[in-house]
């Protein structure tokens, strides 16, 4: 029996009329890449809520976005592998808990020992300004314990179970 081909059936004709028949674009006719970038560079003024959803879909924060210090000066040049490190493992995993001997390496194959150096800022934060803003807008976690999930007792009662 031959009938129609299935690219030419009335059901094709109306899931594209249901659809956007530009998927390179949003529904308000926005280039996707132009959106991801906007999101990106405007990550820190987003609502906590849209920035979890980003990181759900491994999109984090532009690390020139998060920084808003001079950039031409040493400080920023020893600062700058860590930042990307650390928005990278971000994007990735969707926080910045790092264990201490994590090492990422960067776009242009550098190694960056950021679990030891995520450890060393957690120690003196006061001694980060800039750095401490825009670590903050990458989610930094700077009392590790409070992400973890403990289950407290009240005193004088026992497990169940237990005797």
């Amino acid at each position: 029996m031959m009938g129609r081909p299935l690219h030419d059936s009335p059901s094709r004709d109306l899931s594209e009329r249901r659809f956007n028949t530009r998927p390179e674009s949003t529904e308000d006719g926005i280039p996707l890449g132009q959106w991801i970038n906007r999101q990106r560079n405007r990550f820190t003024t987003l609502h906590p809520a849209q920035a979890q959803l980003l990181l759900a879909i491994h999109l984090g924060p532009d690390e020139y976005s998060v920084y808003d210090g001079e950039r031409r000066t040493v400080r920023y040049a020893e600062f700058r592998p860590y930042l990307i490190a650390s928005a990278a493992y971000l994007n990735r995993e969707g926080d910045l808990r790092v264990p201490r001997g994590h090492v990422e390496t960067i776009w242009n194959g550098q190694e960056v020992r950021l679990g030891t150096w995520i450890r060393k800022i957690r120690k003196a934060p006061e001694r980060l300004t800039v750095e401490e803003r825009a670590m903050e807008s990458l989610y930094m976690v700077w009392d590790p314990t409070l992400g973890t999930r403990k289950t407290l007792r009240p005193p004088g009662t026992e497990q169940a179970g237990t005797s």
